[in-house]
């Protein structure tokens, strides 16, 4: 579902080239701005649910301790790079995603430090 919405969102950027020439730049770089920032929120939200699913699966399944890990190795850019977007209502939600992944990282280390003894 999340990589669906990433690969969603960003064919919707892709389709929006061809209505480069007919839309005013002003429109046409809205209409960008928007889109992109709809690639960028898909990301983040892709990002979460796998670093905080995969930590939770971890417990159980130590199989999953590879992929948690660039799960949670992924989020930290993503999270830092939302600090930075052009909407500042999503801006200012960067620390609260900073600190989700520095909470889901100490128990994932926890975790693995102590031998699975579960989240």
């Amino acid at each position: 579902e999340k990589a669906e919405a990433v690969r969603l969102a960003r064919e919707n950027v892709t389709a929006l080239e061809p209505l480069h020439s007919a839309l005013a730049p002003r429109d046409f770089a809205d209409w960008e701005r928007r889109l992109t920032l709809a690639v960028e929120v898909a990301l983040v939200w892709e990002a979460i649910a796998a670093a905080y699913w995969l930590v939770k699966l971890s417990a159980n399944d130590p199989s999953v301790q590879a992929r948690a890990q660039q799960a949670l190795d992924t989020l930290t850019p993503t999270a830092a790079h939302l600090a930075h977007v052009s909407a500042p209502y999503l801006a200012r939600q960067a620390p609260r995603l900073l600190a989700l992944q520095a909470d889901l990282t100490a128990r994932f280390q926890k975790l693995y430090s102590k031998g699975l003894s579960g989240l």
